[in-house]
């Protein structure tokens, strides 16, 4: 049974560029949708995090005498906060799973029609089953790059941006 050689692409930034490129312009408009609802994530984030330190501070200020209407309204703003970060991470990860979709989808027929136009002596040579799972875990990685890996990095730049902003 033959393994998978192992070998890896020659320049794996410029072949991530490659792929982000392909993929991304084809969906500009879904790109800066996912742009703008991954913003709107890591700010929503932060900024309902923030509101935590006022009312530790009325608290501890004044204890059992604590203004209980201005920590109900700011418990109340954190609530509203965190559901609209929930719905635009929501938004997100289905824009970027339908931006995923095309070019994978593109790459799995062009894979397809490659692998007929193999000569007979190919398969006498290779498994089928072991071409067909190569074939199978490059694309599910590439998915899970586009889908999840992707937009993650996004999010945690943005988030570290916008805490140290919070900080200064």
């Amino acid at each position: 049974m033959q393994r998978h050689s192992g070998r890896r692409a020659k320049d794996p930034a410029r072949t991530l560029l490659r792929l982000l490129a392909y993929t991304f312009f084809r969906y500009r408009a879904a790109a800066v949708f996912v742009g703008l609802f991954v913003i709107l994530a890591a700010s929503a984030n932060i900024v309902s995090t923030s509101r935590l330190a006022p009312i530790a501070s009325e608290l501890m200020r004044n204890g059992a005498n604590a203004d209980m209407g201005f920590i109900y309204q700011n418990i109340l703003f954190m609530g509203v906060v965190y559901l609209v970060g929930a719905l635009a991470t929501f938004a997100y990860n289905r824009i970027m799973m339908y931006i995923a979709q095309g070019p994978l989808r593109t790459l799995r027929d062009e894979m397809f029609e490659r692998m007929q136009r193999l000569p007979l002596r190919f398969f006498d040579a290779n498994t089928h089953g072991d071409r067909m799972s190569l074939y199978t875990n490059d694309v599910d990685t590439m998915r899970q790059l586009l889908s999840q890996t992707i937009p993650q990095i996004l999010s945690s730049c943005i988030t570290m941006v916008i805490a140290i902003a919070f900080m200064l």
